[in-house]
């Protein structure tokens, strides 16, 4: 499975959200956990079962990540949106998405023939590979190449090429605030490869590029991978509601 950015980024969710258990529908669970809303670090560790409804077993041990510099805030996604105390995600907080958010694709500056083996849909960033983060244009949150836009209607966007940076290297795509996309509540929100140990991010989740391409080999579509992302307490509290490990 491989494509460029021209055909769109982001794959919109086929799974209903449900507060009841958002990974209710899911076998591969990756779970990202930090000390409180402000904590700009935190814990990744991902979990597999073979059948819907069986308890969760660990597939990969807990590894550093960071977050964003301002912490976590309640996003929009499979869990719907503000399920309990905390701040809600909007552009530029700095903060990440806080509940649960599908995950629908990963991404590299490879080419798709080289990267070997995936069991994921893969986008190639190019040189015209934009993410728009402008809230007022009609393109806010998603990922495309700029060449196939006859009017570009935005004034900011995040560069997802080489030139960019090495923390676009490898990537996973949240699926937060994409099904409806609504201005100002969260763009460009992914799984990255981290500037460097202990280096926060302006809202995405980033970790050593070991963790990461460990964790894209490991995922698989069809098996409909969900990242939970929680506090300590808010994990506790919704733990036995959706049957978290």
């Amino acid at each position: 499975m491989g494509a460029g950015c021209t055909v769109l980024m982001l794959f919109l969710s086929s799974l209903e959200g449900s507060t009841t258990d958002p990974t209710a529908l899911s076998e591969q669970l990756v779970i990202v956990r930090t000390a409180g809303w402000d904590a700009p670090a935190g814990t990744i560790a991902w979990y597999e079962r073979n059948r819907l409804g069986d308890a969760w077993t660990r597939a990969g041990e807990a590894r550093d990540v960071t977050i964003g510099s301002a912490g976590l805030a309640w996003g929009t996604g499979l869990h719907g949106g503000v399920l309990d105390e905390g701040p809600e995600k909007r552009e530029g907080d700095d903060r990440s998405p806080a509940g649960a958010f599908r995950l629908s694709a990963v991404f590299g500056y490879a080419p798709r023939d080289s990267v070997g083996s995936l069991r994921m849909p893969y986008i190639q960033m190019t040189s015209t590979c934009q993410c728009v983060d402008d809230v007022h244009s009609r393109y806010y949150n998603l990922v495309l190449d700029s060449l196939s836009v006859d009017s570009a209607d935005w004034k900011s966007h995040e560069r997802m090429h080489p030139s960019a940076g090495d923390w676009y290297k490898w990537g996973i795509f949240i699926d937060n605030n994409v099904s409806p996309r609504e201005g100002g509540r969260g763009s460009c929100i992914f799984l990255h490869v981290s500037e460097g140990p202990g280096i926060p991010t302006s809202g995405c989740t980033a970790m050593s590029e070991a963790t990461i391409v460990t964790l894209i080999r490991w995922l698989e579509a069809a098996k409909h991978p969900v990242l939970v992302q929680l506090p300590e307490l808010q994990y506790e509290r919704l733990k036995p509601r959706w049957q978290l490990p």
